[in-house]
């Protein structure tokens, strides 16, 4: 795997497949959101160290734009390679002239965006978000959602020549209905994260007839923040340095948006998990596992504690150690969701999670179908998660055997995402298909046979196995087997074999 040089911009996209990202992920490893939209991504220098965990800026592009003029346009990731940012730096893209408006969008920022980003980079839950223009608006209206609803509060939150406009010029504009500046003041104000607002002094636009001062709207919308509550210099600061609402004046206004997000950030102690994938989830075989990690702190530490839920159960205790600190937990068969939390003498907690499958490492056959021509089977727990070594190892030469029928397995399996690997063999006698899915909360394997039987003399698949009785089936896929026998009914008047297996995935 190559190592991406420091403070490159990375485009992805989620949904259709991550571009030179490590660890390449393709369409069905994310299916939970609701909003396509591609992203760019800026990862810091201290980002090969593989025991850290950064937090994240989210930053929103203006109207008219999209993610790319962070690559394009601005002096970003020369501030954030100058400085030595110690955080990341996602880009994403608004999907149009939405103002980050709909339920849909709100909650693929919220949610779905930070989810995918912590369970595949090295992200912790620790959070900012700003942006310019319309992405000025964009995160104030992000950032002012209810927590019942969405995940909890960013740590920071900032604006650049906001577009606090009224909602019917918005209407007017591009046919969206936006939260009034009065709605925007209201909703954000009770929250616990601080604000950096600025905008240029000269700051005058003009969109399709409609005349503002970006100025004056910015003003207008400090003054109602100091009105709900918010207090100059303590929770909020606000700027209005000389500039227009342009580039020159964005670029320059860019050094001062990183430090305040990066002054935010630092308060929190860095908590990562060394001992198993933060965040991503962990198929494991045994009862009892020691989970470790690190915690790299500005504040006082005065307690590392952990929470174990599974199988509505839940275990806690505290950890040995601070800096570097472990834990034993008992895992119940199924999902273990374990949380780690970091208590601190001037109250900036912070907390890291991630999900352990306990794994039966007994083999199951859950379906098996036989006719003249086609054998289906599925199966589980055979690989435990491990597809690497069918793609990356001579480790895929193996076996299928099913009665009298025995069917080897060549070292030619093809990756086709994050936990799928497939094989494939054509002849002249039969097409064998077989596709493993390692991911932890189903490991299974599907196993597709077609007999064709175009040079040999006409057989039939039910001779090779016997009906209304026990038949061994196992599996070898290199450094993985294993076998039991089936009853496999007859159907049909004979004309089909089945077996099916209905209990539990976990138990």
């Amino acid at each position: 795997m190559k190592k991406q040089k420091k403070y490159k911009f990375i485009s992805g996209i989620i949904l259709f497949i991550l571009i030179s990202i490590p660890g390449t992920l393709q369409a069905a490893e994310w299916t939970n959101v609701i909003y396509q939209a591609p992203f760019d991504m800026i990862l810091p220098n201290n980002y090969t160290n593989e025991a850290m965990r950064f937090p994240v800026l989210y930053l929103l592009h203006g109207r008219n734009q999209d993610y790319s003029v962070w690559q394009n346009n601005s002096v970003l990731a020369a501030q954030m390679e100058q400085s030595n940012r110690n955080f990341i730096v996602v880009l994403p893209s608004s999907g149009g002239n939405s103002w980050y408006q709909s339920a849909n969008k709100v909650k693929y920022f919220r949610t779905d965006l930070p989810t995918f980003i912590e369970q595949n980079f090295r992200a912790s839950k620790i959070r900012g978000i700003g942006g310019l223009s319309m992405g000025g608006y964009g995160a104030f209206h992000i950032s002012g959602q209810s927590d019942a609803v969405y995940i909890k509060d960013y740590k920071s939150v900032s604006s650049m020549s906001g577009a606090f406009i009224e909602p019917e010029d918005a209407e007017i504009l591009d046919g969206i209905t936006i939260d009034s500046p009065n709605t925007l003041a209201q909703n954000i104000a009770p929250k616990s994260f601080q604000i950096y607002m600025d905008c240029g002094a000269e700051d005058t636009f003009e969109w399709m007839g409609l005349k503002y001062s970006l100025k004056k709207k910015n003003e207008e919308m400090r003054d109602k923040l100091i009105s709900a509550g918010r207090k100059l210099e303590t929770n909020f600061f606000f700027f209005l340095p000389p500039g227009e609402h342009n580039w020159t004046y964005w670029n320059s206004r860019i050094p001062y948006h990183l430090d305040f997000h990066s002054g935010r950030f630092d308060k929190y102690p860095m908590l990562s998990i060394t001992s198993f994938p933060e965040n991503v989830t962990t198929t494991v075989n045994s009862d009892d596992v020691r989970i470790s990690g690190i915690c790299l702190r500005n504040s006082a530490v005065t307690g590392i504690t952990y929470k174990v839920d599974s199988s509505g159960k839940t275990t806690k205790g505290g950890v040995t150690g601070i800096e570097n600190w472990y834990f034993d937990a008992k895992l119940k068969v199924g999902k273990n969701d374990i949380k780690i939390n970091v208590a601190t003498s001037n109250n900036f907690n912070t907390s890291a999670r991630l999900t352990l499958f306990r794994r039966e490492t007994s083999f199951r056959v859950r379906k098996v179908i036989v006719t003249e021509k086609n054998i289906v089977a599925k199966t589980s727990d055979i690989t435990y998660g491990d597809v690497d070594s069918l793609t990356n190892t001579t480790g895929g030469i193996g076996t299928f055997i099913f009665g009298n029928i025995n069917l080897p397995i060549s070292n030619v399996w093809k990756r086709s995402g994050k936990y799928v690997a497939k094989y494939k063999e054509i002849t002249d006698d039969y097409k064998f298909i077989l596709k493993v899915n390692g991911k932890a909360q189903k490991d299974f394997t599907i196993i597709n046979f077609k007999w064709k039987n175009k040079s040999l003399i006409k057989t039939n698949l039910l001779n090779f196995v016997t009906l209304n009785s026990n038949n061994y089936l196992r599996l070898d896929l290199g450094f993985y087997g294993d076998g039991t026998n089936i009853f496999l009914e007859s159907v049909n008047d004979g004309k089909k074999g089945k077996f099916k297996w209905s209990g539990k995935w976990f138990e």
